[in-house]
């Protein structure tokens, strides 16, 4: 059952590692460049992607596609949000 560990969940819950998104891989480059940056959770990804996605884009860098954004964009959003609601 081991590789139960790894995989993706669908939908994914907010306080998941971020590595839990499509198309980033467990200890892989975008996970590094995500943790290096504080975005540990699929929280933080969805908040920086609406406060900052000029940010979120460039820690990610040139090896993350338009393709594999959506992807990984789309896959983030299908998250319970649950009741709270944050201003900015």
């Amino acid at each position: 059952m081991l590789i139960e560990v790894y995989k993706k969940h669908h939908p994914p819950m907010l306080g998941d590692e971020v590595r839990r998104l499509e198309k980033i891989g467990k200890y892989g480059v975008l996970h590094k460049k995500l943790a290096y940056e504080g975005v540990n959770t699929i929280q933080d990804f969805l908040k920086m992607s609406v406060v900052d996605p000029p940010k979120l884009r460039k820690i990610l860098g040139p090896g993350m596609s338009e393709k594999i954004w959506d992807v990984t964009i789309k896959h983030a959003k299908t998250c319970v949000m649950g009741n709270k609601y944050y201003v900015f």
